[in-house]
């Protein structure tokens, strides 16, 4: 099966949704999600660094979500998260990254730039899903460079 962003296709507006998804451990994590839900392709996750929200990636959602599902997650205690007593270990880091990759059938990652040690938990939390090595994109990037890496992933899938 193919995968393809068409940017020729006319777009249509985003509407970005936010909702809560409680992981295992009961912190609640804010996500923000766009895009067509009936989508056959992979979900476009983005994940930000350390300490940083979901909505830095507002204007890739925005891009993405005219052509494809995407999602942006907002760890815990970071934007409108819970602010839990404990689990800012990236062990606990990689489980809700992992539980969050679970509720859509394939995913494209997409982790910032500056991501620090977030960039380990995001591979951990892949591990065993058919899922490809994690994209370095930036949160100011919704050019053609990006498109075109998100495509090459795409097709892959």
């Amino acid at each position: 099966m193919s995968v393809r962003l068409d940017a020729s296709a006319e777009p249509s507006q985003v509407e970005l949704r936010s909702l809560q998804i409680r992981v295992s451990d009961g912190a609640e994590l804010h996500v923000i999600e766009g895009g067509p839900t009936e989508t056959a392709g992979p979900v476009i996750a983005f994940i930000p660094g350390w300490s940083m929200p979901a909505r830095l990636w507002r204007s890739q959602l925005t891009e993405f979500g005219r052509y494809t599902r995407v999602a942006a997650l907002d760890p815990r205690g970071q934007g409108a998260s819970s602010l839990p007593e404990s689990g800012f270990e990236i062990d606990r880091r990689a489980e809700d990254l992992h539980e969050f990759f679970l509720r859509y059938p394939r995913v494209v990652v997409v982790v910032q730039r500056q991501c620090g040690p977030v960039f380990p938990a995001v591979r951990r939390a892949m591990d065993g899903r058919k899922a490809q090595q994690p994209l370095v994109g930036d949160e100011q990037e919704t050019g053609l460079e990006l498109h075109l890496r998100v495509q090459v992933q795409l097709q892959r899938g």
